[in-house]
């Protein structure tokens, strides 16, 4: 556990603001917020990014409200496996999905309002390896 707590502070300290991207194109994000989202309501807009194989970003999140919480990634085309994990602010990791997809699906349980929470975003198989893929990252309250 000490080694993920080192991982996530060392990552958040090279962490840049993540801004949206208007030319991301991650065209399954609609379709998978579809499928597994619909006891769920997003919250605030997505996080767009671009990762290259084997890279990651962390990406800070606040709790706007008590309650549970799912966190979705998706990826475009020319990516075929991405990671998330879920830390709270204290570096303890909440949830993983590790699995060989390019969909991975996190969750939050009864997180406070004001919680700060990070998401750790990783890229494993990309064929762009000069420009790396695009992920689109989502944050959906339980309705």
């Amino acid at each position: 556990m000490k080694q993920s707590k080192a991982l996530l502070f060392a990552l958040l300290a090279a962490a840049l603001p993540t801004a949206l991207s208007a030319e991301s194109d991650v065209p399954m994000f609609a379709d998978l917020v579809e499928e597994f989202a619909e006891d769920y309501k997003p919250v605030g807009s997505p996080v767009d990014g671009r990762l290259v194989a084997e890279d990651q970003k962390l990406v800070m999140l606040k709790v706007p409200a008590n309650g549970n919480y799912m966190l979705m990634a998706a990826c475009d085309d020319e990516c075929f496996d991405i990671d998330l994990t879920l830390f709270d602010a204290n570096g303890d990791m909440l949830y993983t999905d590790v699995y060989d997809d390019d969909y991975p699906v996190v969750y939050g349980e009864d997180l406070k309002a004001g919680t700060t929470i990070y998401a750790l975003v990783g890229m494993y198989d990309c064929l762009n390896e000069d420009e790396g893929c695009f992920y689109r990252l989502g944050l959906f309250a339980e309705k």
